[in-house]
């Protein structure tokens, strides 16, 4: 039992370090001594052998994929693909000498399998052995004929060794070219990925930051507190609670956009300063979709500004553009009628104060009328109603906080 034991190891051992080894070794003897003929005995039985020892590498190769993802060493499966390469170059080398050696028209095969292996071999050492193991067979299978005393005689420019020389000079420029430009293309896709990494980081971030920006006027607070317990589900949970708002005044403005039929109906709210309009949602028309303005707009400047400092609806027919007086606009448009109301709170001291406007106009001559505004002024304390239920939300959200 011991002795079949030792022998088997000896055997798996033999079929794992020495096999191709070995080969190698038979296969350098061949070149040296020039047995190697197209039709001779030894070529055809090296070739067989050669063959059934590439196949059964190959199938081991593609059974170690599981072995390796089972946790195989990394330097094993090395091992067993520089062997698979050694047997790929003596393949493709005695097909060459079969076919006229440097003289051959498939000469280039040998090239391109250098060029692969300084290609996607990882290792400088492994690639290197690979490269000189076909720098020697190249040698061993033409040195002999380039020194014989017929040689010897020719002049230097129809010397045969030239061939030699351009031809191992071939092989080691195909290997260490095409290493160094996988390396330069590998290094590109690196930093191609880490610089779309780090744009769809930033884009992440800026959308959250719009997000929390958002949530700022529509909860008319200070910028949300990031807490150090759970910050996770708090942003999530503050996320969907923010589209469910967003949904909420979409549908508001659908159904003012339904009762009014203007050319647009818009929402601005302040931002925690008091300084700027930001538009929160909108509905036009295909004319004026490109003209309404997205840029924050300054709180005093037009006929917004007006509606902030008085507190009260303003309803006006228009006769000619002023650009000053429409600035949610950023191009020129017919305007005939006009109603804006205020988004309107109770303060800390009690006065009423406004945080934003609601606003529609028409193209055509349609003045808007008493129950017009009686929608509009429902619709905006709906929309102040929603933010408070938001508003709420962030204060149980950092009473939370606290508490943990």
């Amino acid at each position: 039992m011991a002795a079949g034991a030792k022998l088997a190891n000896l055997l798996v051992w033999f079929e794992r370090r020495a096999m191709v080894w070995l080969l190698v070794a038979v296969y350098a003897w061949i070149l040296l001594t020039a047995r190697i003929r197209l039709w001779s005995m030894t070529t055809l039985v090296f070739s067989l052998l050669l063959s059934l020892v590439f196949a059964h590498r190959l199938i081991l190769m593609y059974m170690a994929r599981s072995r390796f993802s089972s946790g195989t060493r990394a330097d094993s499966a090395g091992h067993d693909f520089m062997q698979l390469q050694i047997l790929l170059v003596m393949c493709v080398h005695l097909i060459l000498q079969m076919t006229g050696g440097l003289q051959s028209p498939l000469y280039p095969l040998l090239l391109i399998s250098v060029a692969s292996i300084g290609a996607l071999e990882p290792s400088a050492r492994r690639s290197s052995v690979l490269v000189g193991l076909v720098v020697s067979f190249e040698l061993l299978a033409n040195l002999p004929g380039v020194f014989d005393h017929e040689q010897l005689g020719l002049s230097a420019w129809s010397w045969p060794g030239w061939r030699l020389i351009i031809s191992l000079a071939a092989v080691v420029f195909f290997a260490y070219m095409a290493r160094l430009l996988f390396a330069a293309l590998a290094t590109h896709l690196r930093l191609k990925a880490g610089a779309r990494e780090r744009e769809l980081r930033d884009m992440y971030k800026k959308r959250r930051m719009e997000q929390d920006q958002d949530a700022d006027r529509y909860r008319l607070k200070a910028p949300v507190v990031k807490l150090n317990r759970g910050h996770r589900s708090q942003d999530k949970r503050r996320t969907s609670s923010l589209n469910r708002l967003k949904q909420r005044v979409h549908s508001l403005l659908v159904i003012v956009n339904e009762a009014l039929r203007p050319q647009t109906v818009a929402f601005f709210l302040l931002d925690r300063d008091g300084q700027m309009l930001k538009l929160m949602d909108s509905i036009t028309d295909d004319q004026s979709r490109d003209s309404l303005g997205v840029d924050p707009i300054p709180a005093g400047k037009g006929v917004m500004g007006a509606i902030l400092k008085n507190g009260h609806t303003i309803s006006f027919n228009s006769t000619r553009w002023d650009g000053d007086r429409f600035c949610y606009y950023s191009h020129k448009l017919e305007i005939k009628t006009f109603m804006g109301v205020p988004i309107l709170d109770r303060g800390d001291d009690g006065e009423l104060v406004a945080r934003g406007v609601l606003l529609a106009d028409r193209s055509v001559d349609l003045p808007f009328g008493d129950d017009d505004e009686r929608l509009m002024i429902t619709a905006a304390q709906e929309l102040l109603h929603s933010m408070d239920t938001e508003r709420v939300l962030n204060a149980t959200e950092k009473l939370g906080g606290l508490l943990d």
